[in-house]
């Protein structure tokens, strides 16, 4: 009977061939502190040991960790691994986020980008400028786990080229979302970060902890809330959303925002032809 923190301990040094030291010391070691207390320890009753994840709270955090455990899984079915026949968590479903959690998608006008910038800049000279960040998003409309992936080398004549992602569950993928790599021009301020963020070296133009920088994002985005300076709860995903709405607004084609943002056309129009302005009904 393999027991699930073996299982586990063998799937985290697989995975760490291709994760960010950040990643190993918060984002898995999360999962490994909820599994060590799981009440199942045998690997084959993976509907138990998924079911006993999210019954856990907090909510938001148990579907995280309940993500680990589906990479687990699908790990140890799959071919040279082969410690399990069969994946018993495959038709198991994470519970829904409360319904507190559950945002609209919106884009932020000016005002509400330049309230959450200054928001995330360092307190300290030790905090993380985090606000750099969310500037190269909003310039580039990149998925969180991209920015995260982006690599000094692949920056290349004012473009960046985004192949990579960098997820909760798998760390570094060498691929996007859609699967699909493509080229996002950077404006100036966006080149002016690359260049600020060069003189650090390393291999990543922001080489930090994905799961530090959301968990800051929303605490400060909360503030910003109770402060009223932004008018509706918001994720940091909601970048992405105000960098394309942005570009369909400047009159950039619908074509040339889905080659950037990596969507189709269909998504775009469905989901990012939103506005950062307030417009009133015309009366007739």
């Amino acid at each position: 009977m393999t027991q699930l923190m073996q299982a586990w301990a063998a799937f985290q040094a697989e995975r760490a061939i291709n994760l960010q030291a950040t990643s190993l010391s918060t984002d898995y070691n999360q999962a490994k502190r909820w599994l060590e207390r799981c009440p199942i320890q045998d690997l084959e009753r993976g509907r138990e040991i998924i079911y006993w994840v999210y019954s856990q709270q907090p909510r938001q955090a148990a579907i995280r960790v309940g993500m680990f455990v589906k990479a687990l899984y699908k790990w140890a079915c799959s071919d040279g691994v082969n410690l399990l026949d069969h994946n018993p968590t495959l038709s198991v479903k994470a519970p829904k986020p409360l319904q507190k959690e559950c945002l609209e998608v919106r884009a932020w006008s000016d005002d509400e980008a330049q309230a959450i910038i200054e928001a995330m800049r360092p307190r300290r000279v030790t905090d993380t400028p985090w606000c750099l960040l969310v500037e190269f998003m909003l310039a580039t409309g990149l998925r969180t786990g991209e920015a995260f992936a982006l690599r000094f080398d692949d920056i290349q004549d004012g473009r960046a080229f985004i192949h990579a992602n960098h997820t909760l569950t798998h760390g570094l993928k060498p691929s996007t979302k859609t699967n699909q790599p493509r080229w996002v021009p950077l404006n100036s301020r966006a080149r002016e970060i690359v260049e600020i963020r060069r003189q650090h070296g390393g291999e990543f133009l922001f080489p930090w902890c994905r799961e530090s920088f959301q968990s800051v994002f929303r605490e400060r985005a909360a503030q910003l809330c109770l402060a009223k300076a932004l008018k509706h709860p918001t994720r940091i995903y909601d970048a992405r959303h105000t960098a394309i709405s942005r570009w369909i607004e400047q009159g950039i084609p619908i074509a040339q925002a889905a080659a950037w943002a990596g969507n189709s056309r269909e998504v775009i129009f469905k989901h990012y032809c939103g506005v950062t302005q307030d417009y009133q009904m015309p009366e007739s």
